[in-house]
């Protein structure tokens, strides 16, 4: 009995959590189905790259590359497709996908709220209170509106446990508990946030420095000792994805500056919202005013509820005789610096690496958040030691929690998963064995809708994807020119700004005339089947049908062929050489560039055209190994239309060969004349060096853990 009455907040818990989201299980399969201002994250990148991740887990390998974007695409690079957790690799290695995905916000809000109930009992507030803040925190409006950007929510859920760890270490030196935080901290990079995980260690360096390391210099270097080895135990455990992605930033130049960072600031209005959810607009209906601040309504919300905001606000009273308030109000009042960004005197700050590696630096809400709860509990123990009225105690409890559950039962829309994978009309007509893409890329499809209807009716978003925008055609394993992702290869970047642009646009009357520069790039990508909102009008594009509904807001969609495409592979000595990305622009802006040229290539070898055509058979074409069985009548490149990454190496007739750029994110191997065989591999070293640093942490923390074992038993 004692045992159940202790374990009875956390199941209470569990069964707020798994009754929140029972929805999404049954009575059919749900999912969110959230827009964001130009397409949805869910649709766009978590739900497509979970499925390329389930695929490849039921076949015990890892997603290292996929064909179905871009002109290639480094899977297990993009740490925001969190590969490695494990979490992850338990769930969709043994659960169907949707059953999967959607596991992962129950075990997100079950980590959030236990964690944070394990945190207030550790201040030695009550049970009640504990349930108080566990519920408020996980169901905070932070949380809720974020369920679209779900990395950042798996990330955010590992805090109040690494917290919780400190505390007790804290309290207890000789506590042996810190020997989970190299997996916690681990487990917390794998999720592929890093802001967060930036922002995570500038949140317990600033509270710990507060209220142990300024207070307790004796224990400077014990604790000196355990930082560095949690560390190092942290980062090297980690050091599977760590590598890949590193290679996977400075391939796309890293995010140095401000550049990308200055979207938008948290401006003084958004303070309203921490009292009234729809102070400024409400994001559901599309009255929230999102252009004009520069930042989406989830960037710029956290409201805990009414009561609770007044609670933390009320423990000011107790600052001069309290100095763990003073530290929290210190630490709000930081971070706020930081949420305001350029509207902040730490503007300055931003200017410099790691700050302006990220973007969207009102994400330090989510720290707020943690401490505004704390706060609220605080208060609120406070209220229930003191107070002889139960009553009112539990008036407090149950207003406080029926405020935000009633928040976030109402925010987020779903939808059938059925409906969501049925295959839009517009790619239905897809035939080809050519790329397919969204021309212009940018349009007003999504954002017109979302910041004038919200998701009234979040049907129209399912018939907005016949946009054919990455990644969402990944289920349709249709491949598509287009990449959407946190960062892009430098000269992937470059091809798809050329290929996606048009030179005129007419918004009135919906015209549009792809450049010379569009079209050769198209042709040369091996993209055949193009959609727009715009009726296009070039000469080398022939209609195919229009897509439409009954609803006249929403714009129809046009489907167009591309005639003379290059093939995904092919056999050419008609070459241009070029030496820079310049070259390269100047080339394709010329009308009729591919009746000169089959391709651009950056190689110091020259060969005479002959006019003759050679052959090849394909004989294996998957994703990480391509076969070829090649014929040249004379010496030629063999040119695919694969981005060149690090990693991806030519093999002919055994013998390694070198690659060289081939129309500027391709690859092209030098052929001889005669029979060959060709192979071209990707072996992502990067990955193999970090999973090796990996497996030597884990056995140097291994012989960590057994050493601290034996010296408590002994």
């Amino acid at each position: 009995m004692k045992l159940f009455l202790r374990l009875l907040p956390i199941l209470i818990l569990t069964a707020l959590v798994t009754g929140f989201f029972l929805p999404l299980f049954f009575p059919v399969p749900q999912i969110f189905i959230s827009p964001d201002s130009t397409l949805s994250d869910i649709l766009h990148f978590f739900y497509p790259t979970k499925f390329l991740l389930s695929e490849s887990l039921k076949e015990n390998k890892l997603p290292l590359w996929t064909d179905l974007v871009g002109t290639g695409f480094p899977l297990i690079a993009e740490s925001q497709i969190n590969a490695l957790s494990f979490i992850n690799l338990v769930l969709f290695k043994f659960f169907p996908l949707i059953t999967a995905f959607n596991l992962q916000y129950v075990i997100i809000f079950l980590g959030l709220s236990i964690g944070m109930y394990v945190v207030a009992r550790e201040f030695g507030w009550s049970k009640r209170t504990g349930l108080y803040c566990a519920i408020i925190y996980a169901f905070s409006g932070l949380h809720i509106v974020k369920i679209p950007h779900l990395n950042c929510l798996q990330a955010l859920s590992y805090v109040p446990f690494i917290f919780w760890i400190i505390l007790r270490m804290q309290k207890n030196k000789q506590s042996k508990l810190w020997l989970v935080l190299p997996i916690l901290l681990s487990q917390q990079i794998l999720q592929g946030h890093y802001q967060y995980v930036f922002m995570t260690y500038l949140f317990l360096g600033v509270y710990f420095y507060l209220s142990w390391w300024r207070n307790q210099k004796k224990d400077h270097p014990w604790l000196m000792k355990k930082i560095l080895t949690i560390g190092l135990m942290s980062v090297g455990l980690s050091m599977a994805q760590l590598v890949p992605s590193l290679e996977y930033f400075l391939k796309s130049g890293g995010r140095v500056g401000l550049g990308d960072t200055a979207i938008g600031s948290f401006h003084v209005h958004h303070l309203l919202q921490f009292f009234y959810p729809y102070a400024l607009g409400d994001n559901r209906v599309g009255t929230y005013p999102a252009p004009a601040y520069g930042l989406a309504f989830l960037e710029t919300f956290s409201y805990i509820g009414l009561i609770p905001l007044l609670l933390s606000l009320a423990s000011v009273w107790f600052l001069k005789k309290d100095i763990w308030i003073r530290n929290c109000w210190i630490i709000v009042a930081l971070f706020f610096l930081f949420v305001f960004e350029k509207n902040s005197p730490m503007y300055v700050l931003f200017l410099v690496p790691p700050f302006s590696w990220f973007r969207v630096h009102s994400r330090f809400l989510a720290f707020i958040t943690f401490i505004l709860v704390l706060l609220s509990g605080y208060v609120f123990e406070r209220i229930g030691r003191k107070c002889f009225d139960t009553f009112f105690v539990l008036f407090l409890f149950l207003v406080s929690i029926f405020d935000v559950i009633s928040f976030a039962s109402s925010y987020q829309p779903m939808l059938p998963v059925s409906r969501v994978e049925t295959i839009p009309d517009s790619l239905k007509l897809y035939t080809h064995h050519s790329r397919m893409a969204a021309v212009p890329y940018n349009t007003f499809s999504w954002s017109g809708r979302m910041y004038t209807n919200g998701w009234k009716n979040p049907q129209d978003y399912l018939y907005l994807v016949n946009e054919g925008k990455p990644n969402y055609t990944i289920l349709s394993k249709i491949p598509n020119l287009s990449i959407y992702a946190g960062y892009l290869p430098l000269k992937q970047m470059k091809m798809l700004s050329t290929a996606l642009t048009t030179s005129e646009r007419d918004e009135k009357e919906k015209t549009a005339t792809l450049s010379a520069a569009t079209i050769t790039t198209l042709r040369l990508q091996n993209t055949g089947f193009l959609i727009s909102p715009y009726t296009l009008s070039n000469p080398e594009l022939t209609f195919v049908t229009r897509i439409q509904t009954k609803n006249s807001q929403l714009d129809p969609f046009n489907l167009y062929e591309l005639s003379d495409v290059k093939p995904p592979y092919y056999l050419t000595d008609t070459y241009k050489t070029i030496r820079f990305v310049e070259q390269y622009d100047e080339e394709v802006q010329k009308p009729g560039a591919l009746t000169s040229y089959d391709a651009f290539l950056t190689t110091g070898r020259t060969l005479v055209s002959s006019g003759n055509q050679g052959t090849f058979a394909v004989v294996s074409d998957a994703a990480t190994q391509k076969i070829f069985s090649v014929s040249a009548p004379t010496d030629m490149f063999f040119v695919a239309s694969v981005y060149l990454y690090p990693g991806w190496e030519a093999v002919l007739d055994n013998t390694k060969t070198p690659l060289v750029p081939a129309n500027l994110s391709g690859m092209a191997v030098f052929i001889s004349k005669g029979k060959h065989t060709l192979m071209l591999q990707f072996i992502p070293k990067s990955l193999y060096l970090g999973i090796g640093i990996s497996i030597v942490t884990a056995v140097l923390y291994g012989v960590v853990i057994i050493r601290s074992v034996l010296k408590i038993s002994s």
